[in-house]
């Protein structure tokens, strides 16, 4: 079982706790296998921004792929028509030009940094010199619906995390451009208010109150210590 205090608070598994401690200690003790839609996301992101990625364009059987994986241990290998189905999305991004300028800067580059007295790790998508940007890939990146699934999704909560990892101010701007992972591949770009940072901002530090109590009592319950009484 891994320390929690030994490992950097990282907001993926920080925002586990709101979910439950429980949920929070089998993050950071597990090993993440992402959904494909996830996959499709981390494609297309390294497409948008020139990431390297490892492509295996045959079966994954045999011989060569054995080899193949052993040249390549430790990194995601992707296969060609994951590629092939993340172009669009990708190619969609790039078309978008209210999106281009605030996708210029430091991009997913590591951060490790001290938040709340504790060491830290971020990867922000970008890294402006006053702004931060987030880019999701999404099923509706229609506004109202996308907005109230960010809120859900506490995406609030991630920028405003991001916001001090790059050692921003609280008032800098933090947008999200959002692309649908479906034809016809829409964009749509969000400023987020900044009632909805300050929140998330509040909202991480009340995780981070909980996951100190949680270490303190050695102590990581689910979604309730008594029985719960149904409506």
């Amino acid at each position: 079982m891994i320390d929690s205090r030994s490992i950097p608070i990282r907001f993926s598994n920080l925002k586990r706790i709101a979910e439950s401690p429980a949920h929070y200690q089998h993050a950071i003790n597990s090993q993440f296998v992402a959904s494909r839609s996830m996959r499709l996301g981390t494609i297309a992101h390294a497409l948008v921004f020139g990431t390297d990625l490892v492509v295996w364009d045959g079966d994954r059987r045999g011989k060569a792929w054995d080899a193949f994986k052993a040249d390549h241990a430790g990194l995601e290998i992707m296969t060609r028509s994951e590629v092939d189905e993340a172009t669009p999305i990708a190619n969609a991004v790039a078309r978008c030009t209210e999106a281009a300028p605030l996708l210029r800067g430091i991009t997913e580059r590591r951060i490790d940094w001290t938040y709340c007295g504790r060491a830290a790790r971020s990867t922000p998508d970008v890294r402006g010199t006053n702004f931060v940007t987030d880019l999701k890939t999404t099923r509706s990146a229609k506004p109202g619906k996308f907005a109230k699934d960010a809120i859900w999704r506490g995406y609030h909560a991630q920028l405003a995390f991001y916001q001090e990892a790059c050692g921003l101010p609280e008032t800098a701007p933090c947008y999200i451009v959002a692309v649908e992972n479906v034809a016809p591949y829409c964009v749509t770009v969000f400023e987020i208010e900044q009632a909805a940072i300050d929140a998330g901002r509040m909202l991480c530090r009340s995780w981070f109150e909980r996951l100190t109590i949680c270490e303190d009592a050695n102590h990581w319950p689910g979604y309730g210590d008594e029985q719960e009484e149904t409506p």
